[in-house]
C-alpha cells in the first residue's frame, strides 16, 4: 500500500512548466526537441463580467461577492423568461451558481423567504427545486457548495440530500426542504410514492440536471424516460416545471437536451469565465526493444487487455512497438508527484488505477538520484470500486494535501471537489475530445499556469493523434446521443408509469406517440401485466414496484458483496473487519472473480476462494496473497441470431446495423507475473497460460 503519512501544503505553488518537467525526467533520450514529444502551449483567458445589479434583484445583487460571468448571467436572462436553459461551458465555471441563484430568486418571488432572507413561512408550498446529480459523491459536494452560496447571501434556504445513503429523516426532508438532491437512480424509485411527496411535487418550479452530456447510451435512454414519468407526476400535483441542464461541451447540446426533457431549450455556451495559460504535452512512449527492455526499469511489461491493448489469442507471439501507456504513464505520475505537484492520472480501469500507483512506486525506486528516498510521496488509487467511506477518506486527504496523487477512473472526470490541482495525466487517448478537454479541465487554479499529459498507446487513434495534434483543437466535439426509440426500454417505463398513475388518452403525444403507447399497452395487457385501455384508464396488475426492472447501467442480475473468507487472520494481514468494497455487478463477477482470480484491492492482492451464489445476495469471498501474479480472464464472443435492419457502403465496405444475440464465454484466465518481460498469448494454453478454470458464461442481448 502506498505510503501517504507525509502532509504537503494544498495551496501550495510548485513549477509546471512543460519543459522543465520534459528536461528533468529521468531519461536520457529525452528533451523538449524529442521527437517523441511536443507541447501544445494554450494561453490564458481573461474573464468576461456583467455588473451583478443588471441582472439579479439588489436581495441577491447586493451581498452577491463578486460580478456574474458573462455565461451566467445570459443563462439567468433566459430563466428569467421561462426558458428551459442548458449551459455548456468549461470545467469549474460556476455552473451551480446559476441554478443556486436561480433557486433563491424563485423563492423570493414566492414570498417563501422574505426580503432579508429570513423565512417566511416554515414550510414552503410554493415554491421547491429538485438537482438531480450522477454521482452521490458529486451530491453531497454540491450540498456544500450550495450552502455555502446561501449562507454567503445571508439565505434561509434548505438543502438536503435524499438518496439511498440517507436512512433517518426522509419523512422530514420530503416534507421541510426547499431543495433536494438525488441521482436518477433514486428517483426512479421515488415516483412510485409520490402521494408522500405531494407538497415538494406540487411546488416543483426548477429542476437541475448537472453534469447532463453523462446521460447518454443506455443511461441517457432510461434517463430520458425517468423525466417523462417525472412530468407526468408534477401535472398530476399541479406543478409547474422548468428545466436548467449543465453540461461539459459537447456537440448537440440542444438536441441532446431536448431529448432528454422532452421539451424546447435555449443553449448558453459562450464561456465567460477565466483560465490561465495550459501546457499540454503530447507524450509518445519511446520504441521498445524487441529483445530486451531499453530502460532497466521496465520490468513488468505484461501484455493485459486492461492495460489498454486489445487481446490476441493467436499463436503468434505479441511484441509491442512501445512501451505501453499503462507502463509509460505511471513514471510520468511519480514523476510529477514525486515534484510535489498536485496531480490526477486518468485510467481506463479500476485494476490500472490499483496498478499504477504500484509501477509509480517502483519507477520512484529504480531511480533513487532523481527521487529524494527519504521523504515519502503520498499517492493512492481511486475507482467506484472502493466503499464509499474509503473514497471519501482520499478525497479528504487530497483536498488537504495529504495526498499528492491519485490515479483515478473516469469517476473524477466530473467535478468532485477534490480542490485544486496543478496537472493532469490520462493513459491513452480516452476517446473523445469531449472528455479529452473535460479531463485535462480539472486541473488549473483560477490565472495560475496548468499542466496536461497524454501518454499515447499502441492504438491507431492514439498514435494519430499524437502526429495530428490540430485535431485536439478543432471546435467540433462529438455528439452526445440519447434513443428514446429504443423499444424494450421504452416497455419497461410504461409498466412503472401505469403503476404510478393510470394511462389513458392525455398521455398520448405527452409522453409517447400514439401508435407506439398502444402498441405497448396491448403487449403488456396481452401478458398480463396491466388492465384497461388508454379511452378509459390502463392500471398496473403486475408484481409490485415494476420501477426495479429499470437498470440505468444496462447491468443484469444481483450484484456480488466481497468478503474475507472466515478463516483469514486479519491482525496478520492488517487488515479491517470490513473491506469497504462497494459490491460488484454480476457481468464484472462473471469475467473478473472466478475461483482463483486474483485482484488488487485498495494495494492488496486477494484471491477469489470461494463464490456463493446459493443465497438472494451472492458473496464472493477472498483471502489476502502476497504472489507476484495477477489474473486475466479469457472470453469468446459469438453474435447468433443477427439481423440487419440497415444498412449502407463505406470505402467498399457494408457497415450492417441490426439485432442479435451476444454470448461472451469466459472460458480460463492467465497468470500474469509482473517480472515477466513478455507473455506469449495464445488460445491453446501455452506459454503463460499456466492452468485454465471452468468459468461461467453470460448471455448479453445486446444491439450490435
Amino acid at each position: 500500500m502506498s505510503d501517504h503519512t507525509t502532509s504537503t501544503d494544498a495551496n501550495a505553488r510548485t513549477d509546471v512548466d512543460a519543459n522543465t518537467i520534459i528536461e528533468t525526467f529521468p531519461r536520457v533520450s529525452l528533451t523538449p526537441d524529442s521527437e517523441y514529444i511536443e507541447t501544445i502551449e494554450l494561453p490564458a483567458e481573461s474573464a468576461d463580467t456583467i455588473p451583478t445589479a443588471e441582472v439579479l434583484r439588489p436581495e441577491l445583487a447586493n451581498p452577491y461577492p463578486h460580478d456574474l460571468f458573462s455565461h451566467q448571467a445570459d443563462a439567468l436572462n433566459a430563466l428569467e423568461t421561462g426558458d428551459n436553459v442548458a449551459v455548456t461551458t468549461s470545467t469549474s465555471s460556476g455552473k451551480t451558481h446559476i441554478y443556486g441563484l436561480q433557486i433563491a430568486r424563485n423563492l423570493l418571488d414566492a414570498g417563501v423567504l422574505n426580503p432579508d432572507g429570513t423565512r417566511a413561512a416554515e414550510y414552503s408550498d410554493a415554491s421547491t427545486a429538485l438537482c438531480v446529480y450522477p454521482m452521490k459523491a458529486l451530491t453531497k459536494d454540491q450540498q456544500e457548495a450550495l450552502d455555502n452560496l446561501y449562507d454567503e447571501l445571508g439565505l434561509d434556504i434548505r438543502v438536503e440530500i435524499y438518496d439511498g445513503d440517507v436512512t433517518d429523516g426522509r419523512r422530514t426532508i420530503r416534507e421541510k426542504a426547499d431543495v433536494i438532491l438525488t441521482n436518477f437512480a433514486g428517483l426512479n424509485v421515488y415516483l412510485e410514492h409520490h402521494d408522500k411527496w405531494s407538497r415538494f411535487f406540487s411546488a416543483l418550479d426548477l429542476v437541475a440536471i448537472d453534469e447532463s452530456h453523462t446521460y447518454t447510451g443506455i443511461g441517457g435512454m432510461h434517463v430520458a424516460w425517468i423525466l417523462r414519468r417525472m412530468q407526468r407526476v408534477i401535472d398530476y400535483w399541479g406543478g409547474d416545471l422548468q428545466y436548467i441542464l449543465t453540461s461539459a461541451t459537447i456537440g448537440n447540446p440542444k438536441e441532446h437536451s431536448e431529448e432528454l426533457i422532452n421539451a424546447p431549450v435555449t443553449v448558453i455556451d459562450e464561456d465567460g469565465s477565466p483560465h490561465g495559460p495550459r501546457d499540454v504535452i503530447l507524450w509518445n512512449p519511446p520504441p521498445r526493444d524487441k529483445t530486451q527492455d531499453s530502460t532497466p526499469e521496465v520490468e513488468s511489461f505484461d501484455i493485459d487487455p486492461d492495460d489498454g491493448i486489445d487481446s490476441e489469442e493467436g499463436d503468434e507471439e505479441f511484441i509491442a512497438e512501445r512501451v505501453p501507456a499503462s507502463i509509460e504513464a505511471p513514471k510520468v505520475f511519480n514523476h510529477l508527484t514525486s515534484r510535489g505537484i498536485r496531480t490526477l492520472l486518468f485510467c481506463e480501469s479500476r485494476k490500472l488505477t490499483e496498478l499504477s500507483i504500484q509501477r509509480a512506486d517502483d519507477h520512484r525506486r529504480n531511480n533513487p538520484r532523481e527521487y529524494n528516498r527519504s521523504t515519502s510521496v503520498g499517492r493512492e488509487a481511486y475507482n467506484a470500486g472502493l466503499g464509499r467511506r474509503t473514497r471519501h477518506s482520499r478525497e479528504h486527504q487530497f483536498k488537504t494535501g495529504v495526498l499528492t496523487g491519485l490515479a483515478t477512473t473516469s469517476a473524477l472526470e466530473l467535478g468532485i471537489d477534490i480542490g485544486s490541482l496543478d496537472a493532469t495525466v490520462l493513459m491513452g487517448y480516452p476517446g473523445q475530445r469531449q472528455s479529452f478537454w473535460q479531463r485535462i479541465g480539472r486541473a488549473g487554479r483560477e490565472a495560475s499556469r496548468s499542466l496536461a499529459v497524454l501518454v499515447g498507446d499502441h492504438r491507431t487513434l492514439d498514435q494519430y493523434i499524437l502526429t495530428h495534434p490540430e485535431y485536439l483543437l478543432e471546435n467540433d466535439v462529438e455528439d452526445a446521443v440519447v434513443d428514446t426509440s429504443n423499444n424494450s426500454v421504452f416497455a419497461t417505463h410504461v409498466l412503472a408509469a401505469a403503476d404510478e398513475i393510470a394511462l389513458n388518452e392525455s398521455d398520448i403525444d405527452t409522453f409517447a406517440e400514439e401508435d407506439r403507447l398502444r402498441a405497448a399497452v396491448k403487449m403488456w395487457r396481452e401478458a398480463g401485466f396491466v388492465d384497461g385501455y388508454l379511452d378509459a384508464a390502463v392500471h398496473y396488475v403486475g408484481p409490485s414496484r415494476p420501477q426495479t426492472r429499470v437498470n440505468l447501467y444496462g447491468t443484469t442480475g444481483p450484484d456480488y458483496r466481497l468478503q474475507l473468507a472466515d478463516d483469514v487472520d486479519r491482525g496478520k494481514w492488517g487488515l479491517p473487519d470490513d473491506l469497504d468494497l462497494e459490491p460488484v455487478e454480476q457481468n464484472r463477477a462473471y469475467r473478473d472473480y472466478h475461483e482463483g482470480a486474483v485482484r488488487l484491492q485498495n494495494g492488496q492482492q486477494y484471491e477469489v476462494v470461494n463464490i456463493d451464489e446459493d443465497r438472494p445476495h451472492p458473496i464472493i469471498e477472498l483471502k489476502p496473497v502476497d504472489c507476484e501474479y495477477y489474473t486475466r480472464t479469457r472470453k469468446k464472443v459469438n453474435v447468433l441470431d443477427a439481423d440487419s435492419e440497415e444498412s449502407r457502403k463505406v470505402n467498399g465496405f457494408t457497415l450492417h446495423f441490426g439485432r442479435g444475440t451476444v454470448l461472451v464465454h469466459h472460458h480460463s484466465y492467465d497468470q500474469l507475473y509482473r517480472a515477466c518481460p513478455r507473455i506469449r498469448l495464445s488460445s491453446s494454453g501455452t506459454g503463460k497460460t499456466v492452468r485454465s478454470a471452468s468459468l461461467r458464461s453470460t448471455k448479453i442481448n445486446d444491439r450490435t
